[in-house]
């Protein structure tokens, strides 16, 4: 894909067989959880991505800045399949596997923060600043 001149941010989905779709990011919220969102190959569909994408639908407004996707990123409203999974949620009845790991891009800002447990928690394990 050949880009601008202007700097532009991709979501970019690969698949085996050197299958891909690209596809510039503007001003609406995107998100993804295991499942391919824009390149159009047969998949199958797990609970838990299916209850994430729904979960992240009902958010309102949709989250528009690096706060709003740390705290909808350890959202554990679906009890059954919340969005971040750990001791708290599967107390809770989580019916999924767990969270190893949380990182956010941010990449207006070129940083990349990983979180120590719960993002809502805002402990930052590490915060890097990442290349122009």
């Amino acid at each position: 894909m050949k880009l601008g001149a202007s700097p532009a941010i991709l979501n970019l989905e690969a698949a085996p067989r050197g299958l891909y779709a690209a596809h510039p990011i503007g001003a609406q919220t995107f998100f993804h959880a295991n499942q391919y969102e824009t390149l159009n190959i047969p998949q199958s569909y797990g609970n838990s991505s299916v209850h994430r994408i729904a979960r992240v639908k009902q958010m309102v407004p949709p989250p528009d800045t690096p706060a709003a996707f740390a705290h909808a990123l350890g959202d554990q409203q679906d009890h059954s399949w919340p969005i971040f999974h750990d001791e708290a949620s599967h107390k809770a009845g989580d019916l999924s596997d767990w969270t190893l790991a949380t990182a956010l891009f941010d990449l207006r800002a070129k940083t990349l923060q990983i979180f120590w447990g719960n993002p809502r928690h805002g402990v930052v394990l590490r915060h890097l600043a990442l290349p122009a």
